[in-house]
């Protein structure tokens, strides 16, 4: 009975540094869960500190930066010579964006449909179609001036120096209006870069062969007549 005591004493003694431990682990834990909800406000979430900034931010210096564009606008609008300070441009810019906001042009808005759409479609496919005709035995896929080729700058030749590379831009273009499809004007975009790429390399060796091209591409637009 007396070996019963001391065994069940020094159990009792062994477990209550545990038990202590335990009361005071869980203690930390919701002291420390308290003091994370005070940072915290209960209107908006917001951490203490986040409210604090939100509290200093000054937007005295937003407020100068506007006064100052509103003062400048009052004071560059009228100066200047009428007529003399790019009047038609900055007309032609708030008209545009006005469209744009608008979406649509009046009396213009279908028939721009129709150009952009089946017009460049069908008039890039005729164009690419006649360029390559044209060409005949000078055609070649490659930069590279075909063998035996001969210069040509009569016909489509006289309105641009690469017609068919001009035709495969706007039908990419009009086929991408036609079915409204952003990723075909896009790549129609991409594609005219390509292509003007390929033009330049394809001239540098044309010149090479054909010395008369220099003067040629001094006098004939590269894809679009009187454009570019």
């Amino acid at each position: 009975m007396k070996a019963t005591s001391i065994a069940a004493a020094l159990v009792a003694v062994a477990a209550a540094p545990a038990a202590a431990f335990v009361p005071s682990v869980g203690l930390k834990q919701v002291a420390g869960r308290q003091h994370e909800l005070s940072r915290r406000s209960p209107s908006s979430g917001l951490s203490m500190v986040e409210k604090r900034a939100v509290e200093e931010f000054d937007s005295s210096q937003i407020q100068e930066d506007v006064k100052s564009l509103v003062e400048g606008i009052k004071t560059n609008t009228p100066a200047g010579v009428s007529g003399e300070r790019g009047e038609a441009w900055a007309a032609a810019q708030v008209t545009i964006l006005l469209f744009v906001l608008l979406g649509n042009l009046p009396l213009l808005g279908g028939s721009l449909e129709i150009l952009a759409g089946p017009g460049l479609l069908l008039g890039g496919a005729g164009l690419t179609t006649v360029s390559a005709l044209q060409l005949g035995r000078n055609f070649s896929p490659w930069p590279e001036p075909a063998e035996g080729g001969v210069l040509n700058t009569t016909g489509v030749y006289s309105l641009c120096r690469h017609p068919m590379y001009a035709g495969l831009v706007a039908f990419s273009l009009g086929l991408g209006f036609s079915t409204d499809s952003f990723t075909r004007i896009a790549l129609a975009c991409l594609l005219g870069y390509v292509l003007d790429r390929k033009a330049d390399m394809e001239e540098e060796k044309l010149v090479a062969v054909h010395p008369a091209y220099k003067t040629y591409k001094e006098e004939v637009s590269k894809f679009v007549p009187t454009l570019y």
